[in-house]
């Protein structure tokens, strides 16, 4: 008997498992982003490759994570140095 025969494959499986209805992932952060704000980079700019509207969006999703990062830490000093 071969090794194969004996283990069971993962299409039996499936076929043997009561099919559920297939629940779609939600979008992150970064691509709710994206969904947003692609038409407007395609407007401010001339590309058209989707590589490279991805690298801007990529660096502006960057800066603004940046930019909370710094408003956190900001916001925290704030806090502690009232409590002085």
């Amino acid at each position: 008997m071969n090794s194969a025969d004996s283990a069971p494959s993962k299409r039996r499986d499936k076929e043997d498992r009561p099919s559920k209805p297939y629940v779609k992932k939600p979008l992150n952060a970064f691509m709710l982003y994206m969904k947003e704000q692609r038409a407007k980079v395609v407007a401010e700019c001339t590309l058209k490759e989707s590589a490279a509207i991805n690298q801007i969006l990529g660096r502006k999703v960057g800066i603004c994570v940046n930019l909370v990062a710094l408003l956190c830490q900001i916001s925290t000093l704030a806090v502690a140095w009232c409590h002085e």
